[in-house]
Protein backbone atom coordinates (compact mmCIF):
# COMPACT_ATOMS: atom_id res chain seq x y z
CA UNK A 1 0.00 0.00 0.00
CA UNK A 2 2.81 2.42 0.86
CA UNK A 3 4.53 1.77 -2.47
CA UNK A 4 1.37 2.74 -4.36
CA UNK A 5 1.06 6.00 -2.41
CA UNK A 6 4.73 6.81 -2.96
CA UNK A 7 4.31 6.13 -6.67
CA UNK A 8 1.31 8.47 -6.79
CA UNK A 9 3.23 11.22 -4.96
CA UNK A 10 6.12 11.21 -7.41
CA UNK A 11 3.80 10.89 -10.40
CA UNK A 12 1.83 13.92 -9.23
CA UNK A 13 5.04 15.89 -8.64
CA UNK A 14 6.31 15.00 -12.17
CA UNK A 15 9.93 15.80 -11.49
CA UNK A 16 13.03 14.00 -12.73
CA UNK A 17 13.62 11.64 -9.78
CA UNK A 18 14.56 7.98 -10.16
CA UNK A 19 12.62 5.71 -7.81
CA UNK A 20 12.83 1.95 -7.36
CA UNK A 21 10.84 -0.42 -5.13
CA UNK A 22 12.17 -3.60 -3.58
CA UNK A 23 11.45 -6.20 -0.92
CA UNK A 24 12.99 -5.67 2.50
CA UNK A 25 15.51 -8.48 2.81
CA UNK A 26 19.05 -8.34 4.16
CA UNK A 27 20.53 -9.01 0.71
CA UNK A 28 18.44 -6.32 -0.96
CA UNK A 29 19.36 -3.84 1.78
CA UNK A 30 23.04 -4.59 1.14
CA UNK A 31 22.41 -4.13 -2.58
CA UNK A 32 20.88 -0.72 -1.83
CA UNK A 33 24.02 0.34 0.04
CA UNK A 34 26.26 -0.78 -2.82
CA UNK A 35 24.05 0.79 -5.48
CA UNK A 36 24.48 4.18 -3.84
CA UNK A 37 20.93 5.51 -3.49
CA UNK A 38 20.52 9.05 -2.17
CA UNK A 39 17.41 8.28 -0.13
CA UNK A 40 15.95 5.23 1.59
CA UNK A 41 12.34 4.59 2.61
CA UNK A 42 11.55 1.53 4.74
CA UNK A 43 7.92 0.56 5.27
CA UNK A 44 7.11 -2.38 7.52
CA UNK A 45 6.70 -3.55 11.08
CA UNK A 46 8.96 -2.23 13.79
CA UNK A 47 10.11 -3.12 17.28
CA UNK A 48 12.30 -1.18 19.71
CA UNK A 49 15.22 -3.52 18.92
CA UNK A 50 14.69 -4.50 15.27
CA UNK A 51 12.92 -3.95 11.97
CA UNK A 52 10.92 -6.80 10.45
CA UNK A 53 12.47 -7.98 7.18
CA UNK A 54 11.59 -11.00 5.05
CA UNK A 55 13.46 -14.24 4.79
CA UNK A 56 13.59 -16.18 1.53
CA UNK A 57 10.23 -17.93 1.81
CA UNK A 58 8.28 -14.95 3.12
CA UNK A 59 8.66 -15.55 6.83
CA UNK A 60 9.67 -12.70 9.11
CA UNK A 61 13.31 -11.96 9.90
CA UNK A 62 14.27 -9.73 12.82
CA UNK A 63 16.84 -7.36 11.35
CA UNK A 64 18.35 -6.01 14.54
CA UNK A 65 19.69 -2.53 15.07
CA UNK A 66 23.12 -4.08 15.71
CA UNK A 67 23.03 -5.81 12.29
CA UNK A 68 22.05 -2.51 10.68
CA UNK A 69 24.95 -0.78 12.43
CA UNK A 70 27.43 -3.45 11.31
CA UNK A 71 26.16 -3.30 7.74
CA UNK A 72 26.69 0.45 7.58
CA UNK A 73 30.10 0.19 9.26
CA UNK A 74 31.19 -2.18 6.49
CA UNK A 75 30.82 0.72 4.08
CA UNK A 76 33.61 2.80 5.72
CA UNK A 77 35.28 5.15 3.31
CA UNK A 78 32.12 5.94 1.38
CA UNK A 79 30.76 8.61 3.73
CA UNK A 80 27.14 8.74 4.87
CA UNK A 81 25.17 5.92 3.19
CA UNK A 82 22.17 8.18 2.38
CA UNK A 83 21.21 11.83 2.31
CA UNK A 84 17.82 11.04 3.81
CA UNK A 85 16.09 8.04 5.44
CA UNK A 86 12.44 7.51 6.33
CA UNK A 87 11.78 4.57 8.69
CA UNK A 88 8.00 4.16 8.42
CA UNK A 89 7.55 1.66 11.23
CA UNK A 90 6.32 1.62 14.80
CA UNK A 91 8.93 1.87 17.60
CA UNK A 92 11.60 2.93 15.09
CA UNK A 93 13.46 5.62 17.06
CA UNK A 94 16.48 3.43 17.79
CA UNK A 95 16.78 2.42 14.13
CA UNK A 96 16.52 6.08 13.17
CA UNK A 97 19.25 7.03 15.63
CA UNK A 98 21.46 4.30 14.15
CA UNK A 99 21.19 5.91 10.73
CA UNK A 100 22.04 9.28 12.29
CA UNK A 101 25.16 7.84 13.94
CA UNK A 102 26.20 6.51 10.52
CA UNK A 103 26.16 10.06 9.21
CA UNK A 104 22.70 10.37 7.63
CA UNK A 105 21.80 14.07 8.08
CA UNK A 106 17.99 13.74 7.91
CA UNK A 107 15.98 10.84 9.34
CA UNK A 108 12.22 10.57 9.87
CA UNK A 109 11.04 7.82 12.22
CA UNK A 110 8.59 7.06 15.01
CA UNK A 111 9.01 7.45 18.77
CA UNK A 112 10.51 4.49 20.59
CA UNK A 113 7.34 3.62 22.53
CA UNK A 114 4.82 4.62 19.88
CA UNK A 115 2.70 2.57 17.53
CA UNK A 116 1.48 4.45 14.43
CA UNK A 117 -1.89 3.64 12.95
CA UNK A 118 -1.88 3.02 9.19
CA UNK A 119 -4.16 5.95 8.33
CA UNK A 120 -1.81 8.40 10.09
CA UNK A 121 1.27 6.94 8.40
CA UNK A 122 -0.37 7.20 4.96
CA UNK A 123 -1.60 10.75 5.52
CA UNK A 124 1.88 11.86 6.63
CA UNK A 125 3.72 9.98 3.87
CA UNK A 126 1.60 11.31 0.99
CA UNK A 127 1.98 14.97 1.93
CA UNK A 128 5.58 14.73 3.11
CA UNK A 129 6.90 13.19 -0.12
CA UNK A 130 4.84 15.43 -2.38
CA UNK A 131 6.31 18.49 -0.67
CA UNK A 132 9.84 17.01 -0.67
CA UNK A 133 9.65 16.13 -4.37
CA UNK A 134 8.41 19.63 -5.18
CA UNK A 135 11.61 21.09 -3.75
CA UNK A 136 10.55 22.00 -0.22
CA UNK A 137 13.08 21.59 2.56
CA UNK A 138 13.08 18.58 4.86
CA UNK A 139 11.81 20.72 7.75
CA UNK A 140 9.00 22.27 5.70
CA UNK A 141 7.96 18.87 4.29
CA UNK A 142 7.99 17.34 7.77
CA UNK A 143 5.70 20.06 9.13
CA UNK A 144 3.38 19.68 6.14
CA UNK A 145 3.16 15.95 6.81
CA UNK A 146 2.28 16.57 10.46
CA UNK A 147 -0.41 19.03 9.42
CA UNK A 148 -1.88 16.46 7.06
CA UNK A 149 -2.24 14.02 9.97
CA UNK A 150 -3.80 16.69 12.17
CA UNK A 151 -6.61 17.49 9.71
CA UNK A 152 -7.19 14.02 8.25
CA UNK A 153 -10.75 12.74 8.87
CA UNK A 154 -9.44 9.17 8.56
CA UNK A 155 -7.16 9.48 11.61
CA UNK A 156 -8.54 8.79 15.07
CA UNK A 157 -7.09 11.01 17.81
CA UNK A 158 -4.92 13.04 15.40
CA UNK A 159 -3.43 15.19 18.19
CA UNK A 160 -1.67 12.14 19.63
CA UNK A 161 -0.70 10.66 16.24
CA UNK A 162 1.04 13.88 15.19
CA UNK A 163 3.38 13.68 18.19
CA UNK A 164 4.66 10.24 17.18
CA UNK A 165 6.62 11.40 14.13
CA UNK A 166 10.21 12.42 14.82
CA UNK A 167 12.78 14.27 12.70
CA UNK A 168 16.40 13.43 13.58
CA UNK A 169 18.85 14.69 14.63
CA UNK A 170 16.84 17.01 16.90
CA UNK A 171 19.29 19.92 16.50
CA UNK A 172 20.19 19.19 12.89
CA UNK A 173 20.02 21.67 10.03
CA UNK A 174 16.91 20.45 8.22
CA UNK A 175 16.45 23.58 6.13
CA UNK A 176 17.87 21.61 3.23
CA UNK A 177 16.33 20.62 -0.10
CA UNK A 178 16.75 16.93 -0.93
CA UNK A 179 15.26 16.91 -4.42
CA UNK A 180 16.20 19.81 -6.65
CA UNK A 181 14.93 18.15 -9.82
CA UNK A 182 13.58 19.52 -13.08
CA UNK A 183 9.96 19.08 -14.08
CA UNK A 184 9.28 16.49 -16.76
CA UNK A 185 6.12 15.95 -18.87
CA UNK A 186 5.57 12.37 -17.76
CA UNK A 187 6.84 10.47 -14.75
CA UNK A 188 8.51 8.03 -14.59
CA UNK A 189 10.95 8.70 -17.37
CA UNK A 190 12.36 5.18 -16.99
CA UNK A 191 9.79 2.37 -17.27
CA UNK A 192 12.00 -0.42 -15.92
CA UNK A 193 10.15 -3.01 -13.85
CA UNK A 194 11.73 -2.03 -10.52
CA UNK A 195 10.21 1.45 -10.95
CA UNK A 196 6.71 0.00 -10.65
CA UNK A 197 5.14 -0.40 -7.20
CA UNK A 198 5.58 -3.92 -5.87
CA UNK A 199 1.84 -4.58 -5.86
CA UNK A 200 1.61 -3.92 -9.62
CA UNK A 201 4.31 -6.42 -10.62
CA UNK A 202 2.14 -9.24 -11.85
CA UNK A 203 1.68 -10.69 -15.30
CA UNK A 204 -2.02 -9.90 -14.97
CA UNK A 205 -2.88 -11.54 -18.27
CA UNK A 206 -2.37 -14.94 -16.66
CA UNK A 207 -3.01 -14.40 -12.93
CA UNK A 208 -6.35 -14.06 -11.14
CA UNK A 209 -6.93 -11.16 -8.78
CA UNK A 210 -7.11 -11.62 -5.04
CA UNK A 211 -10.63 -11.62 -3.61
CA UNK A 212 -11.78 -8.66 -1.55
CA UNK A 213 -10.78 -8.93 2.12
CA UNK A 214 -8.42 -11.86 1.71
CA UNK A 215 -7.19 -12.64 5.23
CA UNK A 216 -6.12 -15.32 7.67
CA UNK A 217 -4.04 -17.38 5.22
CA UNK A 218 -0.51 -16.26 6.07
CA UNK A 219 0.55 -19.70 7.34
CA UNK A 220 -0.99 -21.45 4.33
CA UNK A 221 0.82 -19.07 2.00
CA UNK A 222 4.13 -19.62 3.80
CA UNK A 223 3.74 -23.41 3.59
CA UNK A 224 2.93 -23.28 -0.13
CA UNK A 225 5.83 -20.91 -0.88
CA UNK A 226 8.28 -23.14 0.98
CA UNK A 227 6.96 -26.15 -0.90
CA UNK A 228 7.12 -24.70 -4.42
CA UNK A 229 10.65 -23.45 -3.74
CA UNK A 230 11.87 -26.84 -2.54
CA UNK A 231 9.58 -29.30 -4.38
CA UNK A 232 8.62 -29.61 -8.03
CA UNK A 233 5.11 -30.92 -7.43
CA UNK A 234 2.82 -29.48 -4.76
CA UNK A 235 -0.89 -30.16 -4.29
CA UNK A 236 -3.15 -27.73 -2.44
CA UNK A 237 -6.04 -29.80 -1.15
CA UNK A 238 -9.27 -28.75 0.52
CA UNK A 239 -13.03 -28.93 0.42
CA UNK A 240 -15.06 -26.90 -2.04
CA UNK A 241 -15.23 -23.21 -1.13
CA UNK A 242 -12.41 -23.40 1.42
CA UNK A 243 -10.27 -20.86 -0.46
CA UNK A 244 -7.69 -22.90 -2.39
CA UNK A 245 -7.84 -20.59 -5.40
CA UNK A 246 -7.44 -17.52 -3.19
CA UNK A 247 -4.36 -18.96 -1.50
CA UNK A 248 -2.86 -19.88 -4.87
CA UNK A 249 -3.58 -16.41 -6.27
CA UNK A 250 -1.96 -14.80 -3.22
CA UNK A 251 1.14 -16.99 -3.58
CA UNK A 252 1.45 -16.10 -7.28
CA UNK A 253 1.16 -12.41 -6.52
CA UNK A 254 3.76 -12.73 -3.74
CA UNK A 255 6.21 -14.36 -6.15
CA UNK A 256 5.68 -11.81 -8.93
CA UNK A 257 6.15 -8.92 -6.49
CA UNK A 258 9.59 -10.30 -5.60
CA UNK A 259 11.22 -10.75 -8.97
CA UNK A 260 14.48 -9.34 -7.64
CA UNK A 261 14.70 -11.95 -4.89
CA UNK A 262 12.94 -15.06 -6.28
CA UNK A 263 15.37 -16.64 -8.72
CA UNK A 264 13.81 -20.06 -9.32
CA UNK A 265 10.55 -18.81 -10.88
CA UNK A 266 10.63 -16.36 -13.76
CA UNK A 267 7.06 -16.68 -14.98
CA UNK A 268 3.75 -18.11 -13.87
CA UNK A 269 0.96 -19.67 -15.92
CA UNK A 270 -2.32 -19.98 -14.02
CA UNK A 271 -4.88 -22.21 -15.73
CA UNK A 272 -8.31 -22.24 -14.17
CA UNK A 273 -10.79 -24.67 -15.71
CA UNK A 274 -13.61 -24.60 -13.17
CA UNK A 275 -15.15 -21.80 -15.22
CA UNK A 276 -15.71 -24.17 -18.15
CA UNK A 277 -19.41 -24.99 -18.40
CA UNK A 278 -21.51 -27.38 -20.42
CA UNK A 279 -21.77 -31.15 -20.48
CA UNK A 280 -20.18 -31.40 -23.90
CA UNK A 281 -17.01 -29.58 -22.88
CA UNK A 282 -14.11 -31.39 -21.27
CA UNK A 283 -12.50 -29.54 -18.40
CA UNK A 284 -9.18 -31.30 -18.73
CA UNK A 285 -9.12 -30.98 -22.52
CA UNK A 286 -10.01 -27.31 -22.09
CA UNK A 287 -7.15 -27.00 -19.62
CA UNK A 288 -4.63 -28.08 -22.26
CA UNK A 289 -6.08 -25.66 -24.79
CA UNK A 290 -6.13 -22.81 -22.27
CA UNK A 291 -2.49 -23.44 -21.38
CA UNK A 292 -1.60 -23.66 -25.07
CA UNK A 293 -3.20 -20.24 -25.63
CA UNK A 294 -1.30 -18.70 -22.71
CA UNK A 295 1.96 -20.02 -24.11
CA UNK A 296 1.11 -18.42 -27.47
CA UNK A 297 0.34 -15.11 -25.74
CA UNK A 298 3.67 -15.34 -23.89
CA UNK A 299 5.55 -15.88 -27.16
CA UNK A 300 6.60 -19.44 -26.34
CA UNK A 301 4.42 -21.04 -29.03
CA UNK A 302 3.21 -20.08 -32.48
CA UNK A 303 -0.51 -20.29 -33.18
CA UNK A 304 -1.68 -22.95 -35.64
CA UNK A 305 -3.24 -21.96 -38.91
CA UNK A 306 -7.01 -21.58 -38.62
CA UNK A 307 -7.80 -24.53 -40.90
CA UNK A 308 -5.04 -26.77 -39.56
CA UNK A 309 -6.39 -29.98 -38.08
CA UNK A 310 -5.97 -30.51 -34.34
CA UNK A 311 -3.25 -33.06 -33.58
CA UNK A 312 -3.79 -36.11 -31.35
CA UNK A 313 -3.85 -35.21 -27.67
CA UNK A 314 -0.45 -36.80 -26.91
CA UNK A 315 1.17 -34.79 -29.70
CA UNK A 316 -0.61 -31.65 -28.54
CA UNK A 317 0.69 -32.19 -24.99
CA UNK A 318 4.22 -32.81 -26.28
CA UNK A 319 4.11 -29.41 -28.01
CA UNK A 320 3.20 -27.74 -24.70
CA UNK A 321 5.93 -29.57 -22.81
CA UNK A 322 8.52 -28.66 -25.43
CA UNK A 323 7.59 -24.97 -25.08
CA UNK A 324 8.21 -25.17 -21.31
CA UNK A 325 11.42 -27.17 -21.62
CA UNK A 326 13.89 -24.32 -21.01
CA UNK A 327 11.74 -22.11 -18.78
CA UNK A 328 11.76 -21.49 -15.03
CA UNK A 329 8.02 -21.72 -14.71
CA UNK A 330 5.41 -22.23 -12.03
CA UNK A 331 2.34 -23.84 -13.54
CA UNK A 332 -0.83 -23.58 -11.45
CA UNK A 333 -3.59 -26.03 -12.35
CA UNK A 334 -6.88 -24.98 -10.79
CA UNK A 335 -10.08 -26.94 -11.30
CA UNK A 336 -8.56 -29.96 -13.07
CA UNK A 337 -10.35 -33.10 -11.94
CA UNK A 338 -8.02 -35.80 -10.57
CA UNK A 339 -10.70 -38.37 -9.75
CA UNK A 340 -9.97 -41.60 -11.61
CA UNK A 341 -13.71 -42.35 -11.63
CA UNK A 342 -14.49 -39.23 -13.63
CA UNK A 343 -16.44 -39.72 -16.87
CA UNK A 344 -14.18 -37.15 -18.51
CA UNK A 345 -11.86 -39.24 -20.71
CA UNK A 346 -9.41 -36.37 -21.06
CA UNK A 347 -8.66 -36.64 -17.31
CA UNK A 348 -6.51 -39.63 -18.17
CA UNK A 349 -4.06 -37.36 -20.00
CA UNK A 350 -3.10 -35.48 -16.82
CA UNK A 351 -0.55 -38.07 -15.59
CA UNK A 352 0.95 -38.24 -19.10
CA UNK A 353 1.31 -34.46 -19.16
CA UNK A 354 2.86 -34.22 -15.69
CA UNK A 355 5.29 -37.08 -16.32
CA UNK A 356 6.36 -35.58 -19.63
CA UNK A 357 6.75 -32.14 -18.08
CA UNK A 358 8.84 -33.29 -15.12
CA UNK A 359 11.12 -35.36 -17.35
CA UNK A 360 11.68 -32.71 -20.03
CA UNK A 361 11.45 -29.38 -18.17
CA UNK A 362 13.81 -29.67 -15.22
CA UNK A 363 13.16 -26.11 -14.00
CA UNK A 364 9.37 -26.29 -14.07
CA UNK A 365 7.20 -26.55 -10.96
CA UNK A 366 3.54 -27.45 -10.63
CA UNK A 367 0.98 -26.33 -8.06
CA UNK A 368 -2.14 -28.49 -8.42
CA UNK A 369 -5.36 -27.42 -6.72
CA UNK A 370 -7.68 -30.33 -6.14
CA UNK A 371 -10.79 -31.13 -4.19
CA UNK A 372 -10.32 -33.14 -1.03
CA UNK A 373 -12.98 -35.59 -2.19
CA UNK A 374 -11.03 -36.51 -5.34
CA UNK A 375 -8.44 -38.45 -3.36
CA UNK A 376 -5.14 -39.40 -5.02
CA UNK A 377 -6.97 -41.15 -7.87
CA UNK A 378 -4.81 -40.65 -10.95
CA UNK A 379 -1.70 -39.63 -9.04
CA UNK A 380 -0.63 -42.44 -6.67
CA UNK A 381 2.65 -41.86 -4.77
CA UNK A 382 5.76 -42.38 -6.93
CA UNK A 383 3.87 -42.35 -10.22
CA UNK A 384 5.30 -39.05 -11.51
CA UNK A 385 8.83 -39.68 -12.77
CA UNK A 386 9.91 -40.63 -9.29
CA UNK A 387 8.66 -37.35 -7.79
CA UNK A 388 6.46 -37.38 -4.71
CA UNK A 389 3.44 -35.15 -4.44
CA UNK A 390 3.85 -32.72 -1.53
CA UNK A 391 0.35 -32.23 -0.14
CA UNK A 392 -0.77 -29.11 1.76
CA UNK A 393 -4.30 -29.11 3.14
CA UNK A 394 -6.25 -25.87 3.49
CA UNK A 395 -8.25 -25.85 6.71
CA UNK A 396 -11.19 -23.58 7.69
CA UNK A 397 -10.40 -20.11 8.97
CA UNK A 398 -10.07 -19.59 12.70
CA UNK A 399 -12.98 -18.17 14.71
CA UNK A 400 -11.30 -14.76 14.88
CA UNK A 401 -10.65 -14.58 11.14
CA UNK A 402 -14.17 -15.83 10.45
CA UNK A 403 -15.70 -12.93 12.35
CA UNK A 404 -13.30 -10.45 10.72
CA UNK A 405 -14.25 -11.60 7.22
CA UNK A 406 -17.96 -11.65 8.07
CA UNK A 407 -17.93 -8.18 9.63
CA UNK A 408 -16.05 -6.64 6.70
CA UNK A 409 -18.56 -8.12 4.24
CA UNK A 410 -21.93 -7.79 6.00
CA UNK A 411 -23.77 -4.77 4.51
CA UNK A 412 -25.32 -3.69 7.83
CA UNK A 413 -21.99 -2.55 9.34
CA UNK A 414 -21.61 0.88 7.75
CA UNK A 415 -18.58 2.50 9.40
CA UNK A 416 -15.10 1.47 10.44
CA UNK A 417 -15.88 2.14 14.10
CA UNK A 418 -19.00 -0.03 13.95
CA UNK A 419 -17.05 -2.86 12.37
CA UNK A 420 -14.27 -2.62 14.97
CA UNK A 421 -16.78 -2.67 17.84
CA UNK A 422 -18.61 -5.69 16.42
CA UNK A 423 -15.37 -7.62 15.92
CA UNK A 424 -14.38 -6.93 19.51
CA UNK A 425 -17.79 -7.97 20.85
CA UNK A 426 -17.78 -11.26 18.96
CA UNK A 427 -14.15 -11.93 19.87
CA UNK A 428 -14.84 -11.42 23.60
CA UNK A 429 -18.22 -13.15 23.64
CA UNK A 430 -18.26 -15.48 26.66
CA UNK A 431 -21.14 -17.68 25.50
CA UNK A 432 -21.13 -20.66 23.13
CA UNK A 433 -18.91 -19.48 20.29
CA UNK A 434 -19.54 -22.65 18.31
CA UNK A 435 -23.09 -21.47 17.56
CA UNK A 436 -21.77 -18.15 16.26
CA UNK A 437 -19.02 -19.91 14.31
CA UNK A 438 -21.65 -22.12 12.66
CA UNK A 439 -23.97 -19.20 11.92
CA UNK A 440 -21.21 -17.18 10.27
CA UNK A 441 -20.06 -19.98 7.97
CA UNK A 442 -17.87 -22.38 10.00
CA UNK A 443 -14.64 -20.86 8.73
CA UNK A 444 -15.35 -21.68 5.07
CA UNK A 445 -14.94 -18.45 3.08
CA UNK A 446 -17.67 -19.23 0.54
CA UNK A 447 -20.13 -19.91 3.40
CA UNK A 448 -19.01 -16.77 5.25
CA UNK A 449 -19.74 -14.72 2.13
CA UNK A 450 -23.19 -16.33 1.79
CA UNK A 451 -23.90 -15.69 5.47
CA UNK A 452 -22.80 -12.04 5.30
CA UNK A 453 -24.84 -11.17 2.22
CA UNK A 454 -27.80 -13.43 3.03
CA UNK A 455 -28.35 -12.43 6.67
CA UNK A 456 -31.53 -10.50 7.39
CA UNK A 457 -31.64 -7.37 9.53
CA UNK A 458 -33.18 -9.00 12.62
CA UNK A 459 -30.56 -11.75 12.75
CA UNK A 460 -27.79 -9.18 12.32
CA UNK A 461 -29.15 -7.13 15.23
CA UNK A 462 -29.10 -10.20 17.49
CA UNK A 463 -25.51 -10.91 16.45
CA UNK A 464 -24.55 -7.25 16.92
CA UNK A 465 -25.89 -7.19 20.47
CA UNK A 466 -23.79 -10.14 21.61
CA UNK A 467 -21.34 -9.17 24.33
CA UNK A 468 -23.59 -6.41 25.69
CA UNK A 469 -25.68 -8.55 27.98
CA UNK A 470 -27.50 -10.68 25.41
CA UNK A 471 -26.97 -14.17 24.10
CA UNK A 472 -27.77 -15.32 20.62
CA UNK A 473 -30.97 -17.37 20.37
Amino acid sequence: LHSIHLWQCFKEASVDIDVSFDTATVNRMKHTFVKGCDCLHYSGHGHPDYLVFEEDCGGSYEFTVDELRRMMQSEDGFGAPFKFVFVSACHSLLAGQTFVKAGVPHVVCCKHEAQIIDSAALAFTRTFYLALAKGWTVKESFEMGRQAVAVSPAVSNPEEEVKKFVLLPPMGDHDRVIFNANRIPTWPRNCANDVAPLSSRRNGKFLPSLPYNFLGREVDMYNVIRSIFSQRFTSLVGSSGIGKSSVAAAVCEWVMMRQNTVTCIKQIFYVRTDQVHGATRSRSRSFFHMLHKQLIDAGLLVARAEKEASPPMEEFIDTIVDALRSTETLLVLDGVCTNSNSTDNAVQFLPYFLNSLFRAASDSRVLLLRDKNDGNGLLPPGSLSGLDEHIIEVEPLSYENTIKLFVHLVPYAHTGDERRRLIERLRCFDGDKSEIFSLLGEGVPSKIIDSAYGMDGDTYERVRNLGVGQRYV
